[in-house]
């Protein structure tokens, strides 16, 4: 489900920004051990484990039913509320919450051979509850394999919204892998540029979602450590490190002027591709690529050429329509994966503007 990525420069392992989501998700279940049920342990495991499978169903109002199963059922003195109450400390209350639920499953926190008696009591717990036709070995199922499918429904959802995205801002039909969406995008055409440079790769080119690859190297530099952290957006690297910052039209407008923002933040990454080409081996070659979802008016476009060749030599800017240009322009794509990959016949180039 693309949880964890092998990162290019180390091969070290990282967790990506949708394995941190799924990794907080499960952080925040209330944990709970075998030995800590004591005298109640079949039937606490038991309610716990039905709490969980009810909530996977979103069938809450259930849940308070279950609490106050009492003595008569004759399993025990009491009712449900009050035993959970006795090994978790929570009231009915809390449990009930939506957002609250147990670390707690049958094959992993269960000793094996209590497994029998487990499902004895939630067999029973489940009859008082009328809930006769559902099978034991579904609630099991459900609960040691429903989240995981919950994760996958939810990122494929995420990519049918990240193809509509795209589909839109670039005015193609494009179909994004769920493994794909794996991140958290600032905005749709972030995504959109993400999606897009997917096809330009070739061979080892890769893309990724910008998660602080970078920090390693500044780790003696506190002011441009601090800048990398959570800069650029994406990153495309073999051999090469092209920094990609996804502009769209809310941040730069429709039409690129060179303002004071606009100036400082071009300034900015051209120092930043200094600082790291004097950080990264000899052979290393660093970009910057602004991907610009607006356009730039004629007379202007000198104006910002000429700023960017002499003040910020290691920035381009990209815009939309050449992203548009290359999925049919066969000149186009290899015109812009050179300037990416800052290929031979490209690192020298007088124009810094493609679209």
């Amino acid at each position: 489900m693309g949880l964890i990525e092998k990162t290019q420069e180390t091969d070290a392992i990282a967790i990506t920004g949708r394995g941190g989501e799924v990794l907080e998700f499960y952080t925040k279940g209330f944990p709970v051990w075998w030995s800590d049920l004591g005298q109640w342990g079949e039937l606490a495991a038991a309610a716990m484990l039905l709490i969980n499978y009810l909530k996977l169903r979103n069938r809450h109002r259930i849940i308070r039913r279950l609490a106050r199963i009492d003595s008569r059922s004759g399993l025990f003195p009491g009712n449900v509320g009050a035993v959970l109450h006795e090994v978790t400390g929570y009231t009915t209350k809390r449990i009930c919450d939506a957002n609250f639920w147990f670390d707690f499953s049958l094959s992993y926190d269960v000793p094996p051979d209590k497994w029998e008696l487990v499902e004895q009591r939630l067999s029973e717990l489940m009859i008082s509850l009328k809930m006769a036709k559902t099978r034991v070995s579904t609630v099991i199922h459900t609960i040691e394999w429903g989240t995981i499918t919950l994760w996958r429904e939810k990122f494929k959802r995420e990519a049918d919204q990240a193809s509509q995205a795209v589909s839109g801002k670039l005015n193609i039909k494009v179909t994004v892998p769920t493994a794909s969406i794996q991140y958290h995008f600032q905005s749709d055409y972030e995504a959109a540029t993400y999606v897009f440079l997917q096809h330009l790769q070739k061979r080892r080119f890769s893309v990724a979602k910008y998660q602080g690859q970078l920090v390693e190297y500044f780790a003696d530099d506190p002011h441009w450590r601090q800048v990398v952290t959570s800069n650029p957006d994406l990153l495309v690297t073999d051999g090469f490190l092209s920094l990609v910052e996804c502009k769209s039209v809310k941040e730069w407008g429709p039409k690129l002027m060179l303002t004071k923002a606009t100036i400082g933040e071009l300034l900015m990454y051209g120092q930043l591709v200094t600082a790291l080409t004097s950080k990264t081996a000899p052979m290393t070659k660093c970009r910057v690529v602004f991907s610009y979802e607006g356009e730039i008016e004629p007379k202007d476009r000198s104006g910002i050429e000429g700023f960017l060749c002499q003040s910020c030599p290691g920035v381009i800017i990209v815009l939309r329509s050449a992203l548009q240009k290359a999925l049919v322009d066969k000149n186009v794509k290899k015109k812009l994966r050179g300037l990416i990959s800052l290929a031979p016949g490209f690192r020298d180039l007088s124009k810094r503007i493609l679209g």
